[in-house]
């Protein structure tokens, strides 16, 4: 109601975005009658695909110094996915690539931080 109120009040010098999940929009939008209305303007985005996913973890990896084989690429191809075909209306998108790369990062720094050697290559 204090979403509305404030709309209606300031509909010629007010401009509210709401995004979200479809399902979650849908309910949102759905608990009062005057704010589907309101909101007369959709945009859906698609989810990346996992090569789009790949492309984006690389660039996170680029960004950060980090490089990874050819091997790895495809690995990471792989598990993307799989992540793909299992999603839910939750699927993170560009998150779950940044998530996926935060992870990895963290892994490899608990991996080398008992070697005594540290190269550029690990």
């Amino acid at each position: 109601d204090t979403l509305l109120k404030l709309m209606e009040d300031n509909r010629d010098d007010l401009i509210v975005i709401v995004a979200g999940y479809t399902g979650k929009m849908s309910k949102f939008l759905a608990t009062n009658p005057g704010l589907k209305s309101r909101f007369n303007k959709y945009l859906s985005f698609q989810d990346y695909s996992p090569e789009q996913l790949q492309k984006i973890f690389i660039r996170l990896c680029n960004n950060g110094s980090f490089k990874l084989t050819d091997e790895a690429e495809q690995k990471l191809l792989g598990i993307f996915k799989i992540l793909y075909e299992v999603k839910d209306e939750t699927f993170g998108n560009a998150r779950l690539a940044r998530n996926l790369f935060e992870q990895t990062v963290n892994n490899q720094a608990n991996r080398i931080i008992a070697l005594t050697d540290i190269t550029e290559e690990l």
